[in-house]
Order: C-alpha cells, then structure tokens, then sequence
C-alpha cells in the first residue's frame, strides 16, 4: 500500500522559528506583566543599563493618557516611542545593526542620516560635507559676497567710531583640511569652496581686520597633520583653536598698541579623543566604537604681566568653542563673553570641560537690545563664521540688532 504524503503537510518541529518570531514581536507587551524591579533585575543580568545608553538619542518619558491626545493619536505614537524605548535589547541591537552597516556598507542611519562614513574611517558631518562639495549646485555670484562684505564694513565702522575693535575671522571646515578621506562616490563638484573663494576676493575689496583661520590652519597640514581635525570629531581641535587665537591676539596688540603676553603653549600628541574630538564616533553608536586614534593634548604656558586690562564678546558658531580654552586658561582677557549664534550667552571664564557647558547658556531674545550689551561695552568684538556657512544668519542677525536697533 503506497502512503500519501502531502506537501502542505508541516512537521510540528517546523512551528518553532514561528513561535521564536511570534514571542520577540511581542516581547513589550509580555515584559510589561512583569513588575519594574523584575525587568530592572533582567537588564543588570545582561549589563545593559545605562553605559550602553544611545548617544545623542533623547531619552522618552511614559506619556500621560487623556481622552484630548487619544482622539488626537498622540497617545499612541508617545506610547509606542516609549515602548520601543524600555524594550531590553534594544541598545544592543541598534549598535549591531550600526556595526554591521558600518563594516560591510561604510553607511550610518543615526543622526537622520546626517553621518557621513570616508576613507579610513574618517567621519564627516553631511551639512559641511554638501556645502564644501557645493553637492546641490548651487550658483554662486561675486555680488552677493561684495554686498556680505560692505555689511561687515558697516559693522566694523559702527563699533570703531564707538572706539571699540572688530575683527571677522573665517574658520575652516573639515572637509576643506581632509579631502582625501572623502567618501569615494561621493559627489562633489570638480571646483568645491568657490563661495569661500568669493568671500576672500570680496575682502580684499573693504577695509576691515579679519584673519583667514582657513589659509593659516591649511598652511599648518604639513606640520601638524591629524592633530588640527580628529578623525572621529566634527570640529577642529583645540591645537588649532589656539594657533588661530596666537594670530588673534598679535593682531589686537597691533590694534590697539596694548602690550598683551603671548600665549604660549607645548603640546603632546595623545590616543585617548575626548569631547568635540570624538562626538561623531559617539553618535554613530557602534558596538565596538573606535576611540583610539591621535588628537592633541595642551599644556599652557604661564603669562607676564598685563599692561591693561581687555574685555572680549565672541559672537559665532560651535567652531569657537575650541578658541575659548586656550583665551580662558591663560587668562589674557579679564572678561569673555560668548555668544553662541546670538541665541545664547556665556559669561566666561567658568568650567569649561565639554560642549556640555552650551546646555547651561543664558537664552537670548534678539529683539531684546539689552541682552547684548556686552557687545556694546567690549573692547573687542570677535565675529566668527565657517568658511561652509558665510553670510550665516547670526551674522545677518547682529547687522539688523546693531544697525537698525542702536
């Protein structure tokens, strides 16, 4: 007698990657009978509690039930980002899903895909990336940039009929400094920078202090290679913010015939990248994240004495954050003040370990003039732009706040 097998027929064996699927898709909702001390216990057992935390991910509270936002559907989208967030595992399993693309497709999805993987592991933010690449192709013109220069002329004569110093200074970007780490397909025009370019011949055409941090930070490459930008940083690093303040500084003495000391430094080329240096490895969350390459470690020189005392308002970008070390340790300025983009005020010298210290900022109302009065009373006024964002609105917005309001 001949048996019939049947093809749709399913050994019982044959159930259980289904039912492992079933349990890990509903995983939230088993672990939510346990009690929060139950899963607190889980998550100590597999060591994944806060040191394995995603960086840059803001962290979710439980939202609170109302008949407005069920209606609404907020409720749900709050609680299901909640939900995803308390599920164990879930760090794990980001930074392997991480690595994984990151070793076999050199590709980042953290950030909204704002991180950039080159050449050597080099990692690049894609807003200076698209903007140094001029990606987008963008049409610049010549008279866009005379019109950004005769508006720091304007600003440069209002603060010196007040007897008050100004200086722009242009800094560089780390696609400008590393090229060659680029990520091969890439699309970049065969010309890149032209808008920085423009800017340098629109310069040349008024007359204002400013100092190109670009130039003098590229002239620097041969010398000091891989310590002026870090590989796994956005920034430059301090190395290079203080080389730029060196020019600043001699330029001010020029100014104003007031004898400042020199800032004077020693340096020491270490494996071990902290803060801006390596926040975008931080924020590409890796499994295994690589915090081992070179980046420069300062010791500052201590100073002679002042002939008079100067009083400084920086007003720019996050790229000023890597100048303020070395102007506060060395105490050459009495008083600094820095306004990052105009949005916020720090009153400085204070601890200054980390960019963390941008979360404790004053917040500025822009149509407020009394909020920057400092700028109005300083002996020095410093405007700082990036050679990727020039005619930045916090430059557009200090023309308008002290052209039009003072």
């Amino acid at each position: 007698m001949t048996k019939t097998v049947y093809a749709n027929k399913k050994n019982r064996y044959d159930y259980i990657p289904l039912i492992i699927i079933f349990i890990f898709l509903n995983l939230p909702s088993i672990l939510l009978i346990f009690q929060n001390s139950q899963i607190q216990i889980i998550q100590k057992i597999l060591q994944l509690n806060d040191k394995a935390s995603l960086i840059g991910v803001l962290p979710v509270s439980k939202p609170l039930w109302s008949i407005n936002n069920m209606n609404s559907g907020q409720w749900q989208k709050q609680f299901g980002d909640w939900l995803n967030q308390i599920i164990p595992l879930r760090n794990l399993m980001v930074r392997t899903h991480n690595q994984f693309f990151y070793i076999f497709f050199s590709k980042s999805f953290m950030l909204q895909n704002l991180l950039v993987i080159g050449k050597n592991d080099y990692l690049y933010s894609l807003f200076y990336l698209t903007n140094y690449c001029n990606s987008q192709n963008h049409i610049f013109q010549s008279n866009e940039y005379d019109e950004w220069a005769k508006n720091l002329q304007k600003l440069s004569d209002f603060f010196n009929k007040r007897h008050q110093i100004f200086v722009y200074i242009v800094t560089p970007s780390k696609a400008s400094y590393f090229p060659e780490y680029l990520p091969e397909n890439y699309k970049c025009s065969t010309k890149p920078r032209k808008n920085y370019y423009l800017a340098m011949q629109a310069l040349k055409k008024v007359h204002i202090n400013y100092i190109d941090a670009t130039k003098l930070i590229l002239d620097d490459k041969f010398k000091y290679g891989n310590l002026l930008f870090p590989r796994g940083g956005t920034h430059w690093t301090q190395l290079a913010g203080a080389l730029t303040n060196q020019i600043l500084i001699k330029k001010i003495t020029n100014l104003t015939r007031i004898s400042l000391p020199k800032l004077l430094f020693t340096y020491e080329t270490t494996y071990q990248p902290e803060g801006t240096d390596r926040d975008l490895e931080e924020l590409i969350n890796l499994l295994f994240p690589k915090y081992y390459y070179p980046v420069p470690k300062i010791n500052y020189s201590s100073l002679g004495k002042k002939s008079k005392s100067l009083n400084i308002s920086l007003i720019g970008d996050s790229f000023l954050i890597e100048m303020l070390p070395s102007l506060i340790e060395t105490k050459i300025f009495d008083n600094i003040n820095y306004y990052f983009y105009l949005h916020k005020r720090f009153h400085l010298p204070s601890s200054l370990t980390s960019s963390d210290f941008l979360n404790d900022g004053l917040e500025l109302d822009i149509n407020d003039i009394s909020n920057f009065k400092d700028i109005l009373s300083a002996d020095v006024v410093i405007l700082e732009e990036n050679e990727v964002h020039i005619n930045s609105e916090h430059t557009k917005d200090l023309a308008k706040l002290i052209l039009k309001k003072v």
